[in-house]
């Protein structure tokens, strides 16, 4: 037996999954072309409207600079920070 867990159609669904993966592009592109961090170490994932950063950096303005950049990015709704110094 198949349950269904969603009410999406297949083209709704794939819809929103491509979204997703625009918008933690979207992110990773800001993060990458932000002259005062190095990103090199941050992954972006997206889960809805949130924007989840996981790495590491080198100190925690860089937690705080990175968490503002991509709260800077249209269309992100909340960012959720899972960066660690190193």
């Amino acid at each position: 037996m198949v349950q269904r867990f969603s009410n999406l159609d297949a083209d709704e669904a794939a819809g929103r999954a491509n979204s997703a993966g625009l918008m933690a592009a979207a992110v990773s592109s800001a993060l990458s072309d932000a002259y005062d961090i190095n990103a090199s170490n941050i992954r972006v994932s997206m889960l809805g409207s949130y924007a989840i950063l996981e790495g590491t950096v080198h100190n925690r303005g860089d937690i705080a600079r990175a968490i503002e950049i991509a709260e800077e990015v249209a269309g992100v709704g909340k960012v959720r920070s899972r960066l660690v110094v190193r």
